[in-house]
């Protein structure tokens, strides 16, 4: 609503929600990495219930399951705010993606809890992490461009940096530095992992 209002200043606030819409993919992404292994994540579950449950408190218990549907939601319209933004024209195919990925979440859930079919987690949260990553880099290619679009920050043109639309990338220094940010961030995150993962196995 707020973006709909203020046309004005409106690839500034597009832009400003591609870069918050890239920074929660980001952790997102991070944080699937972090519990890649099952039992590791199935313990950061139940020791969340177990903590709200000891608390002797419903609203505790209530409020925790609300709090963790409404931050889904919310980034799951940030994702779909900043989808829509950078297509332009081509919006025709994001509702029908979001129905194909409704289709797939059901038959991931019938397998796991119907048909006691064990999905490798380790790789299903890999593969995640991935793609959460790529569009967090997207994003903020895209978020950065729209700022300079807008007047927001500086647009200092580079010609060794190609223009791959789709990708978000763009032959500009600011783009390319907050890119490299997220690549750079990728690459000590994934240390951290391997590090983790190391000390667990010793």
């Amino acid at each position: 609503e707020i973006l709909n209002i203020s046309s004005a200043n409106q690839e500034i606030m597009e832009g400003a929600i591609m870069l918050l819409a890239a920074a929660m993919l980001f952790y997102i992404s991070y944080w699937l990495i972090s519990k890649i292994g099952a039992e590791k994540f199935q313990k950061f579950v139940s020791g969340k219930l177990q903590e709200a449950v000891k608390t002797g408190s419903v609203v505790t218990l209530a409020t925790l399951a609300f709090l963790s549907v409404y931050r889904e939601g919310f980034e799951t319209v940030l994702f779909y705010e900043a989808l829509y933004t950078y297509s332009g024209d081509a919006t025709g195919n994001i509702l029908p993606g979001f129905l194909v990925g409704c289709v797939f979440l059901f038959g991931v859930f019938y397998l796991i809890n119907k048909m006691g079919a064990k999905i490798p987690i380790n790789w299903f949260f890999g593969f995640t992490s991935i793609f959460l990553y790529f569009m967090s880099f997207v994003f903020t290619g895209k978020g950065l461009h729209a700022l300079q679009v807008g007047g927001g920050i500086p647009l200092t043109a580079i010609d060794f940096v190609p223009e791959i639309h789709w990708m978000g990338i763009y032959p500009t220094l600011e783009t390319s530095i907050g890119q490299g940010i997220i690549l750079a961030a990728l690459a000590f995150g994934a240390l951290l992992t391997l590090k983790a993962l190391k000390g667990k196995e010793s």
